[in-house]
């Protein structure tokens, strides 16, 4: 696949995928950015780039994860538990 190819593809999904709904209100925000980022930079947005980042974040595990990632992590766990 080429590159324009996969971020055709990926245009296409975010676009379905935002206008069925298929995420939690929660996130459709982060959709329409990914959205609107893709249509306005088109190529250089490098929405494969950005996807593949958000789910290795967020399936990885933590210790794997930046410094940086895991001090926010351990900072919105702590604003779960009401500290």
């Amino acid at each position: 696949m080429s590159p324009l190819s996969t971020h055709t593809f990926l245009l296409r999904w975010l676009t379905v995928a935002y206008k069925q709904k298929r995420f939690s209100r929660a996130i459709a925000f982060d959709i329409e950015g990914l959205l609107t980022l893709g249509r306005n930079k088109g190529l250089a947005a490098g929405l494969f780039n950005r996807l593949e980042y958000l789910w290795v974040s967020c399936t990885g595990p933590v210790t794997a994860q930046s410094d940086l990632y895991r001090l926010t992590y351990v900072i919105e766990q702590l604003k779960s538990m009401q500290w």
